[in-house]
């Protein structure tokens, strides 16, 4: 077997929807990005999800007059987890939500126009993208390539190469 070493600044171990829109983040950034991916294609669990994306004060929301905050959506996610997760990241998702699904729509993420209620939730702020996880994963997968990311398929990662207690790469076999 041949052993090729390719540098990047930044590898992702997965090409379903964090690897692939971290690899977008990357590249927006100026980071030379790589997506190590053991199937055949991307997507993972994502290409079978329903596109459902929560947030507060979206500019959806706003223009259907849907009065709604980031403290409501906060208060939403740790009662629905009956205060089992990290406050603050909670916070970060709750206060962030929104900027990220306009910057899913600035990918060529398209949402469908409707806000939904969904689950215990009594505030319509369920957002969803048309064609649903399959779309999602098809437009993060193009816009990846297009900032520059390598891609590849049929290659899982075998061992994390760690030195003085940081990873530093990755061995991966395809």
């Amino acid at each position: 077997m041949a052993v090729k070493k390719l540098d990047f600044d930044i590898i992702f171990v997965g090409g379903g929807s964090a690897g692939l829109s971290g690899a977008v983040r990357a590249g927006e950034l100026g980071l030379k990005a790589l997506v190590l991916e053991k199937l055949g294609s991307c997507g993972g669990d994502a290409m079978i999800a329903a596109g459902f994306w929560i947030g507060a004060e979206t500019k959806l929301q706003k223009e259907k007059g849907i009065e709604d905050s980031k403290q409501a959506l906060y208060r939403y996610f740790m009662d629905y987890s009956s205060y089992r997760s990290r406050p603050e990241l909670i916070r970060i998702l709750a206060d962030r939500a929104a900027a990220n699904i306009e910057w899913l729509e600035k990918q060529g993420l398209v949402m469908n126009k409707d806000v939904h209620i969904h689950g215990p939730t009594t505030v319509p702020r369920v957002h969803q993208n048309d064609g649903m996880g399959a779309q999602y994963i098809n437009v993060m997968k193009e816009r990846a390539e297009a900032s520059g990311a390598l891609i590849l398929l049929k290659t899982g990662a075998n061992e994390l190469i760690v030195e003085n207690n940081r990873v530093v790469g990755v061995n991966a076999e395809a």
